[in-house]
This record gives structure tokens, sequence and C-alpha cells, in this order.
């Protein structure tokens, strides 16, 4: 964990940091991830995906995921755990048309630490992927992910850019599978 807890503070320009310290609640943004993985690399010798830092972003966590022999390394996994775990209805951020979410990871630090918060990326990111033929197509096979998740019944929805247009239709999808959508939030550039 020394060797860790050296280049996250000096990642973050920070003098200490606990064990259970979350990256990104301490300044961490995607780029700042990059740094920190880039780091980790070329002095442990170990390659970490980005959503395997966004899965286990403290310390501890990342000291034991890098332990465990069975660890994958996929930065263009469909559903981007941000923020796994919390009591509330989770938001999940929908990508921008660049398919990549990790921009969203900096929202963890605004927004309540029991709301879990999950990103859906382009499934085109995958190596081999077949893109999905249109916005509809798009919009049900999403709402089929966030209903198979456990979501208690309501989520909260936010779409970036193209995005945007994605989360206001799969609203609609998500709704006629009888999940509710507590907020619906759209931001462009």
């Amino acid at each position: 964990y020394a060797t860790l807890a050296t280049i996250f503070s000096d990642t973050l320009g920070l003098k200490t940091i606990s064990l259970d310290d979350c990256f990104f609640e301490l300044g961490g943004s995607s780029f700042l991830a990059v740094q920190l993985l880039l780091d980790i690399e070329a002095q442990c010798k170990i390659r970490i995906s980005i959503d395997s830092l966004f899965g286990a972003s403290t310390i501890r966590k990342l000291g034991d995921l890098i332990r465990e022999p069975d660890r994958h390394d996929d930065y263009f996994k469909l559903v981007l755990p941000i923020r796994a775990r919390g009591t509330l209805p989770p938001l999940w951020c929908i990508h921008p048309g660049s398919g990549i979410c990790w921009p969203y990871s900096i929202l963890s630090r605004f927004i309540d630490s029991e709301r879990p918060i999950f990103a859906l990326q382009s499934p085109s990111l995958a190596v081999g992927a077949t893109p999905i033929p249109t916005l509809a197509d798009m919009c049900h096979v999403y709402a089929d992910i966030i209903s198979k998740a456990d979501t208690e019944g309501s989520v909260h929805l936010l779409g970036w850019s193209f995005g945007a247009r994605i989360a206001r239709d799969l609203a609609h999808a998500l709704e006629t599978k009888g999940i509710s959508v507590l907020s619906l939030s759209l931001l462009d550039d």
C-alpha cells in the first residue's frame, strides 16, 4: 500500500492520504486518473484499467484489486461504475458523441456519497463490437441494462451533448419498463 499511497499523493499534490480516501473525492479527474494509472504501471509494473480505478478508487481497494489474479483490463466496457455503492437511487450518465464517459468521474465529488453513479459508454467502443443501428435500438438496449441492475424501481438520468438526446428517449423507454425516472438532466457545451 505504501507505493500506491505515494503515487496517489504525488498525482493529487497532497501530503497524506488515508487508505480509504477516494481518489475522485480528493480532486482526481479523468485526466489525473490516466496519469495515476501510468505512474502505477511505471513504478509497479502492472497495468490497471481506468474502469477498475472507478470501481476501486481508494488505496486499499486498488491494492486489493492488484492482488487479485483474475482481474481484467477493459477500458471501454459498457457500464462504467463511478461509484458502485450507496443507498439512494442511482444516477445513470449517458455517453456523449465520443462514446466515452470518463469525464463523468468528477461527479463523485459533488453528488451525495450515498448515491451510486454509473455511466453507459457506447457499445461500439469494444473491440469487434457491432454498432447499434438506431437511437431507438440504443435506448432499448440501455433500458434493458438499467432495468437488470439493482435500481429498486427508480433512477436519475444525466445526458451530455448527444447523450442528452439518448437520455431523453431512454427516460421514456425506462418508464415503459416500470422504472421511474426521478430526474432527467440534460447538458450541452
